[in-house]
């Protein structure tokens, strides 16, 4: 465990490294670390250096027999070659004066029997004060920045979100996801079983790393008394950075199931939720919420109190949403009558809900009126946040029926109306696109809105309830920014 100011020292080395050395790489992109070279290859890494006795060069890359035959340094080695060839290869890395070593391979303690549990320990012991070891059974680093990927086909983008992750898989995950998005990443570290370097050694990094503003853990549990030094290092840290955490094996088969993957301890996950309320950390339950909530971080302003002002079309709609806010602890309340009276003025229907939830009704296929419903609610002092919500299939479902509507005209205004008032207001606004049908085409229309208002930096939601946890963690950031000695980022 390093303090603060030597995990800045130590690890920049690991994230900026002078050469990659890949042991046991070959032309063969789906074995051991030739997945990792081609990756690197591809995003650009300018001295790689593969290491295989058999081979004279591998993707068009001299191979060298051994890795302490490298002529340049080398601070990273990524080891890719069966679990019995390992421990040679860690005793080639310390010869060389390497400073990490990634292990890819699998097979060690996370099997659970006392050969894996005995070599993985002998490792360590071999290591120790010679080298750090990231892994083993796991993907390693990403950093867009310095030009480090494990992943393929997709655009790096470096940025300012940082993961840690107990699980290869979701990091890839996050990191395709996020490129989606068009969302920058710092760095993803993805550390298998942590026989070495664990979670709470990179979050103290991340904590103090200056390119990084917003972090999201993966946790499946923590070795023998790390969880201790978890809770102090965030418990101690005047960054106050947003922290988002999904933690797995949440009941009994789930914290077996985390033993034989990554060899951790789960942990009662009622005892980890009571300390996330403390540390003020933000729950999510998938990669897609972790990263619709840094989403929200990032492009909407936090809300001032828990009152939610609901707008759409459906009264029976608009009541189940009013519920689901509520159970969250929301609050929907009443509308000034001020506020009440202008929306009637805009929908003019008879029978229009005005008093909140707000049901729009046929007034919404007008882009200007939501426009000026908005403006509306937003400024009414009950309100610290709003929900606009519609069904995709409404615009084309009138158009069957015979009204002359220009739906591509109509969603592009929309964005227009939503884009001015996210423009002109401190209260966030969340747009929510459901469909009410699985049809291909319904999809297609989703899709459309979706990708229209992400072009304007407006992330819609697929359902209420993605909506509602976003807009949670958004008020649980607002309080936690408001504590005592807090010095914040976003």
């Amino acid at each position: 465990m390093f303090d603060q100011i030597e995990a800045i020292t130590h690890l920049d080395r690991l994230f900026y490294p002078r050469g990659i050395a890949l042991i046991g790489a070959s032309d063969n992109p789906v074995r051991g670390s030739s997945s990792f070279l081609q990756a690197l290859i591809e995003a650009g890494f300018p001295r790689l250096y593969p290491v295989n006795p058999y081979f004279e060069k591998a993707m068009g890359l001299k191979c060298y027999a051994n890795i302490y035959d490298i002529p340049g340094e080398v601070d990273l080695a990524i080891i890719g070659v069966p679990r019995q060839l390992v421990p040679k290869a860690v005793e080639g890395c310390i010869k060389k004066g390497v400073g990490f070593a990634h292990i890819f391979t699998a097979g060690f303690s996370e099997t659970g029997t006392d050969e894996g549990i005995e070599l993985e320990s002998k490792l360590v012991n071999t290591a120790k004060g010679k080298l750090s070891l990231i892994g083993p059974n796991c993907m390693g680093i990403y950093c867009p920045r310095s030009r480090i990927s494990w992943t393929r086909h997709h655009e790096n983008i470096s940025g300012d979100v940082a993961l840690v992750s107990q699980s290869g898989g979701h990091a890839t995950h996050f990191i395709e996801l996020a490129a989606e998005k068009a969302m920058g990443i710092s760095k993803v570290i993805s550390v298998g079983n942590a026989s070495d370097l664990n979670v709470s050694d990179f979050l103290k990094y991340l904590l103090a790393d200056t390119e990084t503003g917003i972090i999201g853990l993966y946790l499946e549990g923590f070795a023998q008394n790390e969880g201790r030094d978890f809770y102090n290092i965030i418990r101690r840290s005047n960054s106050r950075k947003p922290i988002l955490v999904w933690k797995a094996g949440k009941t009994p088969d789930g914290a077996r199931a985390v033993n034989s993957h990554t060899a951790s301890l789960a942990g009662s996950y009622s005892m980890f939720r009571s300390a996330a309320s403390q540390l003020g950390l933000l729950i999510v339950s998938s990669i897609d919420e972790m990263i619709e909530s840094i989403l929200a971080l990032k492009t909407l302003p936090l809300p001032g109190g828990p009152r939610v002002a609901v707008l759409g079309i459906g009264g029976g709609q608009s009541v189940s949403i009013t519920d689901h806010l509520s159970l969250l602890g929301f609050k929907v309340p009443v509308l000034e009558r001020k506020t009440q009276e202008r929306i009637t003025q805009i929908t003019t229907e008879a029978g229009t809900m005005a008093k909140n939830p707000i049901d729009a009704s046929v007034a919404s296929v007008d882009p200007q009126n939501i426009r000026d419903l908005l403006f509306a609610i937003i400024e009414d002092k009950n309100i610290d946040s709003v929900i606009f919500h519609q069904n995709v299939g409404f615009l084309p479902m009138w158009k069957k029926r015979g009204a002359y509507i220009d739906v591509a005209r109509i969603r592009k205004d929309l964005v227009k109306a939503v884009e001015d008032v996210k423009e002109n207001s401190l209260k966030p606004v969340l747009c929510v696109f459901t469909s009410r049908s699985n049809k291909v085409e319904a999809f297609k229309e989703w899709s459309s809105i979706r990708d229209t208002f992400q072009g304007k930096g407006i992330y819609v939601y697929s359902s209420i309830e993605k909506a509602a946890k976003v807009l949670l963690n958004l008020h649980i950031r607002n309080r936690v920014r408001r504590l005592p000695g807090a010095t914040t980022r976003s």
